[in-house]
């Protein structure tokens, strides 16, 4: 099913904001969750903020 996902490396990162790590909760497995925060970690964001357009994508 995931066959065209970008790859998160090729996101754009933006420090988090707790509401939109809620609304990532809402639609993205824990696996896929762990590997945005691991990613936003290594780039220095706290948490996933931000991959709304990339989860929008996977989800639809």
């Amino acid at each position: 099913m995931e066959a065209e996902v970008t790859p998160i490396q090729k996101t754009k990162c933006q420090p988090c904001r707790v509401k939109g790590m809620k609304r990532i909760e809402a639609y993205v497995s824990p696996e896929r969750k762990k590997e945005i925060i691991r990613h936003c970690k290594e780039r220095g964001f706290s948490m996933a903020g931000l991959l709304d357009k990339l989860l929008r994508k996977e989800h639809l």
